[in-house]
């Protein structure tokens, strides 16, 4: 503020002075005579010479005086911007100190909680996706046709612990495929036998709890390591979710790899708001996987296994039913005709039952290190009877019949640097080997197959996220044509998805 006052006075006295130069000049006095000239030494000396000097009109001075409030006015103006300007940067600078400490107690709770052996990540999962199955209709029931639409696919939230001898899994799902859900994913408790060697897998690991089901390859491939956006689809009819509840055994020498599981043979839906994973036979389901997994010169890695699973499943029966009456308006004319009532006898209760079901699997994959990034080349096949339980829902106590199922894939991922990757997969899904179709009055072999390509690109963010782009080409034989014979429904689709991990 005095900076200021000093301007305005500097100010005042150059505008004064401009002022003075400026004033019409006057007739010369003239000089008096010298006998006239008082001398007075005692008094003041320069009274003659300023009573001699120029002034200012009334006029120029008001005018001056307007002008230097003026300045002052825009010197005060700019001075109270220059304080909020001032004080926003303070307040800025006050948040983002604030901001600064929260994150660094936020991070040194992490570390406080890594080094008692806590860890907490996660990941979320925003997709949209159009298939031509899509319309703007409701099914029999009143479920939508649509499926063209934004989706939070899922959202982990994971809490770990990591000791010596012990470890814990705990993780959440949120999720609004199946309309707002939330549930649990996963929950276990593992005893430990560690390796002697640090960083390979432990010896023996006993696990009990929802943890996954140790079949095969693609059932325990988690986010980070499938890329694909979805598991196959005689793998998602086989096991609608990856996991299940019961008692784990891994274990690891060398290349060598067993699993082997008790579970409740009810898998946990992946895709949140489904029916209850609750089992209804007191049977459990057996699995065991016997494979290898071994690295060449650290550039060339190879892993298999074969897998089998056994249990039973449960075919619910049917109530009992009364005799009824019911009527046909054949000719639409709203009142009862001739051969329009007919009669519907009744039906006893038909008793629930188990059933058996079994499947046999082998694995196999390659991975190879380049300049370019990994190559992964791999593949699975699985023969089941009676397993499927999420797509065409076996049942052979309702149908006389067991079903035999195939499924097998064949997938390829290049990574391009650690930035990006390319990739297709390949799979075809029999859930029902035995089925025939009449045609004429003829009986012939019907192939129920779906067979789907799904080639995906895709970007990476190492250790923020990364987008992907899939497109499934699906061929079936779900739909008839004119003639009634089968034919491929039009129902490909393609979904774009954005991963945030943390």
């Amino acid at each position: 503020m005095k900076r200021n006052l000093y301007i305005v006075a500097s100010l005042a006295v150059l505008l004064t002075g401009r002022a003075a130069a400026q004033a019409p000049a006057q007739a010369p006095v003239p000089a008096p005579a010298q006998d006239d000239v008082e001398i007075n030494v005692g008094s003041n000396p320069g009274v003659q010479q300023n009573a001699a000097a120029p002034t200012a009109s009334a006029a120029e001075i008001v005018a001056l005086r307007e002008q230097l409030a003026g300045i002052e006015a825009r010197l005060v103006a700019a001075e109270a911007r220059a304080d909020d300007r001032e004080a926003a940067q303070h307040e800025a600078e006050a948040r983002e100190q604030e901001r600064e400490k929260a994150l660094e107690e936020q991070k040194g709770l992490l570390r406080k909680l890594a080094k008692l052996g806590v860890s907490i990540s996660g990941y979320v999962q925003v997709q949209y996706g159009q298939n031509q199955l899509s319309q703007d209709e409701l099914q029999q029931g009143g479920s939508p046709y649509n499926q063209d639409r934004f989706a939070v696919r899922r959202g982990r939230l994971r809490i770990n612990g990591r000791w010596k001898y012990v470890r814990t899994d705990f993780e959440l799902d949120a999720s609004t495929t199946r309309g707002p859900t939330a549930s649990v994913r996963r929950a276990s408790i593992s005893g430990v036998l560690p390796s002697r060697t640090e960083g390979e897998l432990p010896y023996v690991m006993l696990t009990a709890g929802l943890t996954e089901i140790p079949l095969g390859l693609e059932l325990q491939q988690g986010q980070d390591d499938i890329l694909f956006l979805e598991r196959t689809i005689g793998s998602l009819a086989f096991f609608p979710g990856p996991v299940d509840t019961g008692v784990r055994l891994d274990a690891a020498y060398g290349p060598l790899r067993l699993q082997a599981a008790v579970m409740n043979g009810a898998p946990v839906d992946d895709r949140a708001g489904g029916p209850s994973a609750v089992d209804p036979t007191r049977a459990p389901d057996f699995v065991v996987r016997v494979g290898a997994d071994a690295w060449a010169h650290d550039l060339f890695r190879v892993a298999g296994g074969v897998s089998f699973l056994s249990g039973k499943g449960f075919s619910p029966g049917s109530d009992a039913t009364k005799p009824v009456l019911q009527w046909n308006d054949l000719d639409a004319d709203g009142a009862i005709g001739a051969g329009e009532l007919v009669s519907v006898a009744g039906r006893g209760a038909i008793p629930s039952q188990t059933f058996k079901r079994w499947a046999v699997g082998a694995d196999l994959s390659f991975e190879l290190k380049t300049k370019a990034g990994l190559t992964r080349l791999y593949g699975e096949l699985i023969i089941a009877e009676n397993l499927d339980r999420a797509l065409y829902v076996a049942d052979p106590g309702a149908e006389g019949i067991d079903f035999r199922e195939l499924t097998w894939y064949v997938a390829a991922i290049q990574d391009i640097t650690s930035y990006g990757f390319v990739g297709a997969r390949y799979d075809v899904y029999d859930p029902n080997s035995d089925l025939f179709d009449s045609r004429r009055g003829r009986v012939v072999p019907k192939d129920a197959s779906i067979r789907t390509i799904s080639p995906i690109v895709g970007v990476r963010w190492p250790g923020v996220g990364r987008f992907t782009f899939e497109y499934d080409l699906v061929r079936d034989k779900l739909a008839r044509d004119v003639r009634g014979v089968p034919k491929d429904i039009a129902n490909n689709q393609w979904t774009l998805r954005l991963q945030g991990q943390f």
